[in-house]
């Protein structure tokens, strides 16, 4: 069985919804042929932006996952190689090294200094992947990095894609259970669309009852945590981002609201 979150993968750039600031910084970096470090939550499209743009270069994608080769001997052979070897058919190339994290920790056996050498040896574009460039162990190569940010997806931009897969494969579901499954999500795509075709597993219905039985994810927002930035923020839309991200009744955080203001 193939997973909806591959079938319906952004293609194009076009496709790529809620990180149009963090594709022109990846497009001007790729342009370059610099190195860009993407980092941000998981399921906000950093992997599949990166093929994205690629596609509509006309550039190959060479993948290289960090955790399959965390020593130095093993950095060297396979992405020093990379990183100096023609494209096929004279193509630009991207060289891509996903899940940076995996050669941090107590396993690093040097790989890290490898990759920053070979970075600055490179002659096509690099990006890094992580969901937490801060990690000490980057403080090097975070120096000669473009930081791209790419920043959870907005609860009505995931309904929109949840929407138009139950269009393409005849699902019927209602918007205000598209929009459950959404914040459930946490802003996270990927675990959206798993959710939907979980639930929807060898039928056409999605059913309410079901989605309630789903556990809350980590991600999901505290009442606590969206208060203070209702209360101390001074931006609207994250204000709203906040409020959607939770599982409770409006009128219910409206009593948070009245309970807290006057602190």
């Amino acid at each position: 069985m193939k997973m909806w979150v591959d079938i319906y993968s952004p293609k194009t750039a076009r496709d790529v919804i809620g990180q149009d600031t963090a594709l022109s910084q990846l497009k001007s970096v790729v342009d370059k042929k610099g190195v860009a470090l993407l980092y941000g939550p998981p399921g906000t499209g950093k992997t599949s932006s990166v093929y994205a743009l690629a596609h509509d270069l006309g550039f190959e994608v060479l993948e290289l996952n960090a955790s399959d080769f965390r020593d130095e001997e093993n950095i060297q052979r396979i992405v020093g190689g990379s990183l100096h070897q023609a494209s096929l058919f004279h193509r630009g190339k991207i060289v891509l090294v996903d899940e940076l994290e995996g050669i941090s920790g107590n396993e690093d056996r040097g790989g890290m200094s490898a990759l920053n050498t070979l970075i600055d040896l490179k002659t096509h574009a690099v990006v890094l992947i992580t969901d937490d460039p801060w990690d000490k162990k980057f403080s090097t190569i975070r120096k000669k990095c473009a930081l791209v940010e790419y920043k959870n997806i907005r609860i009505e931009s995931i309904v929109k894609i949840l929407r138009h897969v139950c269009e393409k494969e005849s699902l019927r579901c209602s918007e205000a259970d598209l929009k459950t499954l959404a914040r459930r999500s946490g802003g996270d795509v990927r675990a959206a669309l798993m959710d939907l075709q979980t639930l929807c597993l060898g039928k056409k219905d999605l059913v309410r009852e079901e989605i309630e039985i789903l556990g809350e994810r980590e991600q999901e927002q505290s009442v606590f945590t969206a208060l203070q930035v209702v209360l101390k923020g001074k931006d609207g839309l994250k204000a709203m981002d906040a409020v959607d991200t939770l599982d409770l009744d409006m009128d219910e955080f409206f009593l948070w609201i009245d309970e807290n203001i006057g602190r």
